[in-house]
């Protein structure tokens, strides 16, 4: 890993508002400016990047803010928002060096000091700039009311490509091959540990009350070959699937509240390890071990079991009854 680091500095004033410290008053420094570019290898010259070229960049940068008001810029201008603005304009031009050459050099800090002894930085080496821009950009337009429309607009394009199978099938797997990349569920595990929507109660309860009706296309076409098979043999079990009934998060397909009975209809499709088609799990030993440990009694009803051994079904599930 190779580093360079560059350095500029700039006279301006500033002052700072409502934090009820003496930097709410005009005043002014000598701000020093460092920037470190970073890269893996170096360039067919031997250099990371020539020093003459980022220093200009640098300087280009700062002419603006020399012997200035640094609040006619920023709202707020700490040293530590500068840091912010002075990295975005370099990561734009290294953007577009980048793009010409076949380096790939990143932008790794900038660090501003408005006082020998006071120094702030700010880097973001492992974020998409570009990309991290537009999305905020579209975070603030989706929260204005001129959005409405094109919000309608972009959800019917959604549903109208959902429901084409050739490209409910394109999608499903893009999101597949995207799950698999181990890094991009790495960042998916901070950011969930971070900010973690289940943590509020009313993200709870709006989640599962979106699911509840979801849910309404329930019982399948197979769920109700198995309520018929229950109210032919007696077998006093509630379809729950639906999301009428829930344990701490989790929708059993039936249930027998009294004597603490879960049953489960499990096609081998869905619930398989080697499934060819789409990426899915047998997680049968996982719901029997959740439910068990919170007092129920388990029974998992497989779709080819279901056709060739009803009477076995019949014998267990009464068992489990008694």
């Amino acid at each position: 890993m190779f580093e360079i680091k560059v350095q500029d500095s700039f006279d301006a004033c500033h002052f700072l508002v409502n934090t009820n410290t003496q930097c709410d008053n005009l005043h002014g420094h000598r701000w020093t400016v460092w920037v470190t570019f970073r890269s893996d290898e170096l360039s067919s010259k031997g250099w990371v990047i020539n020093f003459t070229l980022v220093k200009k960049w640098l300087k280009e940068v700062l002419q603006d803010f020399d012997h200035n008001v640094l609040n006619y810029f920023l709202d707020q201008p700490t040293a530590e928002n500068l840091c912010y603005v002075v990295f975005r304009h370099l990561h734009f031009r290294l953007y577009d060096y980048n793009g010409n050459s076949d380096m790939q050099i990143i932008l790794k800090k900038v660090e501003i000091a408005e006082t020998p002894g006071n120094t702030a930085s700010y880097s973001c080496s492992d974020i998409n700039v570009r990309k991290e821009s537009l999305r905020r950009g579209r975070r603030k337009f989706w929260k204005s009311e001129g959005s409405e429309k094109t919000r309608k607009k972009i959800g019917k394009a959604s549903k109208d490509r959902w429901v084409d199978p050739n490209k409910r099938e394109e999608m499903t797997g893009k999101i597949l091959e995207a799950n698999k990349d181990p890094e991009q569920r790495r960042r998916k595990s901070e950011r969930m540990k971070l900010n973690n929507p289940m943590k509020n109660r009313r993200n709870v309860e709006k989640m599962i009350a979106s699911l509840r009706k979801t849910q309404k296309l329930s019982p399948n076409r197979e769920e109700q070959k198995v309520i018929e098979f229950m109210k032919e043999n007696k077998l006093s079990f509630l379809f729950v699937g639906d999301g009428s009934y829930i344990v701490d998060g989790k929708i059993p397909d039936f249930i027998n509240k009294s004597m603490r009975v879960v049953v489960e209809y499990n096609s081998r499709f869905w619930h398989s390890d080697d499934n060819p088609w789409y990426n899915t799990s047998d997680d049968s030993e996982d719901r029997r071990k959740f439910f068990e440990a919170r007092g129920y009694k388990f029974y998992i009803i497989w779709s080819d079991e279901f056709e060739t051994s009803k009477e076995k079904i019949i014998r267990d599930l009464r068992a489990l009854l008694e």
